[in-house]
């Protein structure tokens, strides 16, 4: 199956890839996914995808992470609020892999799926 994908090497690098696709492509990604510590720069996870939505990115976020909830919500108390209202779509333990694999395929099938549509 023909997917593309990229990766950058912290969260500052991610939004000015995004806007770059979103300048040159009539194409939003279909999902994103953050980790919560993204490379030697300022941002980390949640602050990026943060940072996306307020760009106006609308698809889907996944935020791996090993670090524990509570620790994530002691740096971030808003963090539940973001899961509730789908600013994060999913929260992953960085070791639960088979459920990544999960999410990847029904996004993929749903992005597919809704260009089926909009194709007729």
């Amino acid at each position: 199956k023909d997917f593309q994908h990229t990766f950058f090497s912290c969260g500052e690098d991610l939004l000015a890839g995004y806007q770059k696709i979103i300048s040159s492509s009539t194409e939003a990604p279909v999902f994103i996914i953050t980790d919560y510590h993204m490379g030697t720069k300022k941002m980390n996870g949640v602050e990026t995808i943060l940072a996306l939505r307020k760009l106006g990115y609308k698809g889907s976020i996944i935020l791996r992470t090993s670090e524990k909830f509570s620790d994530l919500k002691e740096n971030h108390p808003e963090l539940e609020e973001l899961l509730e209202t789908q600013q994060i779509n999913y929260y992953l333990d960085k070791n639960s892999h088979p459920r990544m694999k999960e999410i990847i395929h029904m996004l993929l099938k749903k992005s597919e799926n809704n260009k089926e549509v909009n194709c007729e």
